[in-house]
């Protein structure tokens, strides 16, 4: 059982990362390219600079006090990117 649950975080943790860089496409996308004329982004190059990002953000204490189940994980993953996309998507609809 143990074991399952490692592979479903790390599993959680791919997913994530793809999921914010398809994300960060779509709203580069939308925003960027079309305001300062710069080239898309492509899914790759949105997941290094997402991890770039994830990266430099600090790290609080907090944040290892947090004992999330499997299952938290994918609603926060899901929820988090439906979110950003869907206010991205609200704000590009002003543009």
């Amino acid at each position: 059982m143990k074991g399952l649950a490692i592979i479903g975080i790390i599993f959680m943790l791919i997913l994530s990362v793809i999921i914010d860089g398809m994300i960060l496409v779509i709203l580069w996308n939308w925003f960027i390219v079309s305001l300062f004329s710069l080239p898309a982004l492509t899914i790759p190059y949105a997941i290094g600079i997402s991890s770039i990002i994830s990266y430099l953000r600090p790290y609080t204490k907090s944040d290892s006090n947090k004992k999330s189940s499997i299952t938290e994980l994918i609603g926060v993953t899901i929820a988090k990117s439906v979110l950003f996309l869907l206010f991205g998507y609200i704000i590009h609809l002003f543009i």
